[in-house]
């Protein structure tokens, strides 16, 4: 991808379209000057990051692309991440996300670290159940790593490494964001992520392998492809 430096304005633009979004000039003004936000949202048709349709404005797969840039602070593929499971007798913590910058807007998963190389996955887990939950973490057992390719509409992939990293706690307070591992059909989950939470569960193997995701034309999600070594 070319390097491209854009104004604050411009930034905030490409924030509130998100991955997904489709807005109206009036929702991106806010309390921005017409003739400003009409410069800059035509300084991001030009350089080919959004697009307009029926009066509305949306990413372009190279949008897309510098979005998943700015969510990073800095340009490095593939990404590290870090799906830190919570397990509480049968059940597993997990959460709504509903961010625009989201590619996958209002599923439900456990704690998602983006972690640096330096950085100690299982201790940075621990790290994160203790701001969770106010509480010591038991030790953190990694149990498997994947390949995750997200394939989006229109052309954008983006390539993640991912780390599934178990605490498990039988004595903590079980909110309403346990859910029971067996019900997880029923939930809006990230393809395949019930598979391999269910995989995670067992301690007494390590995983390795392949996890693919494809947008569809209409913004759903379908599981690609799902192999173990």
């Amino acid at each position: 991808m070319k390097n491209i430096e854009l104004h604050e304005i411009q930034k905030s633009i490409m924030e509130k379209l998100g991955y997904r979004n489709r807005k109206r000039f009036s929702e991106l003004q806010g309390n921005k000057s017409s003739n400003k936000i009409s410069f800059h949202l035509n300084k991001l048709q030009e350089e080919n990051l959004i697009e307009k349709k029926d009066k509305k404005y949306s990413t372009t797969a190279e949008g897309k692309e510098y979005l998943a840039y700015i969510e990073q602070n800095q340009i490095r593929q593939p990404l590290i991440i870090n799906h830190v499971l919570i397990f509480s007798g049968d059940s597993v913590y997990l959460k709504r996300r509903d961010d625009p910058l989201d590619p996958f807007p209002g599923s439900f998963r456990g704690l998602v670290l983006r972690t640096e190389k330096d950085e100690s996955i299982q201790r940075s887990a621990e790290e994160a159940f203790r701001k969770e939950f106010d509480k010591e973490s038991s030790e953190a057992d990694i149990r498997g790593v994947m390949r995750n390719n997200v394939h989006l509409f229109g052309g954008f992939k983006q390539h993640y490494i991912s780390f599934f990293t178990v605490i498990e706690d039988d004595d903590i307070e079980r909110g309403d964001d346990f859910y029971e591992v067996e019900g997880l059909e029923e939930m809006h989950l990230i393809p395949g992520l019930n598979q391999l939470i269910r995989k995670s569960r067992n301690e007494d193997e390590r995983f390795f392998g392949e996890w693919t995701i494809k947008e569809n034309e209409d913004h759903s999600f379908e599981l690609a492809n799902l192999e173990f070594e």
